[in-house]
């Protein structure tokens, strides 16, 4: 009974010390970002936005950046690794209505995920500004981002599961809208060459995603002509 006592408590300590370091990280980021912009003597307006960013990492994440993230699964073998990948973001891309013809088509979207690469932006940042050449799609994991009319004024919500930029991922050309984020925001994009890549390996799935794209359009046709 006493040794099994003994085996209990050392855990316990061992699980408050893990815990007591855990809570210390936050801080210690903190006063070290303190520290360096007090050195390189930005505005308190710029420092107050780098702290809010860190605090907002760590409370979602538990880590500071994305890509940290990420690599918190290298060591795993890589088929565990994929099912990991695949349950945290196959929903979001199955949901797409331009990838419904492909959702089923699971070595397409394992590297699909694959291609993904993580961005976090903070409030009231532009992620894509009308005119610009857009290269790329983007998917919302986490956040709330709002489209702009022609005069800056909201119009419409991008929500968590939304996605924006399907146009420049298949065809390029410039930016219809300007889409800026409504608070902080965790985002995955696609660039267009990657996807290439993809749809040279998958030519099926270019062709399910194109035959989608031809009925999207001519739903819209439809309703232009009844509205003429």
């Amino acid at each position: 009974g006493l040794a099994l006592l003994t085996i209990v408590l050392a855990v316990v300590n061992d699980s408050v010390r893990s815990l007591d370091r855990t809570a210390s990280i936050l801080p210690n980021r903190v006063d070290e970002a303190r520290d360096a912009m007090n050195h390189l003597q930005l505005p308190q307006h710029f420092q107050e936005e780098a702290i809010r960013y860190y605090r907002q990492m760590w409370s979602t994440c538990q880590t500071f950046s994305v890509e940290t993230q990420e690599r918190i699964f290298d060591d795993l073998p890589l088929q565990l690794y994929e099912r990991i990948q695949f349950q945290s973001y196959a929903g979001l891309i199955q949901k797409i209505p331009l990838f419904k013809n492909v959702r089923d088509n699971k070595d397409f979207i394992y590297s699909m995920i694959d291609a993904l690469f993580p961005v976090v932006s903070i409030p009231g940042e532009p992620v894509v500004t009308k005119g610009e050449f857009g290269e790329c799609m983007y998917f919302v994991l986490r956040g709330t981002l709002e489209v702009l009319d022609d005069n800056g004024k909201p119009c419409a919500v991008i929500r968590e599961g939304g996605c924006f930029g399907e146009n420049a991922l298949l065809f390029g050309g410039v930016r219809a809208a300007t889409i800026r984020t409504a608070e902080y925001c965790t985002l995955h994009k696609l660039h267009r060459e990657q996807f290439e890549v993809l749809v040279d390996m998958f030519p099926e799935a270019l062709f399910g995603i194109l035959d989608e794209v031809q009925n999207r359009m001519l739903a819209r046709d439809a309703i232009v002509q009844r509205k003429m």
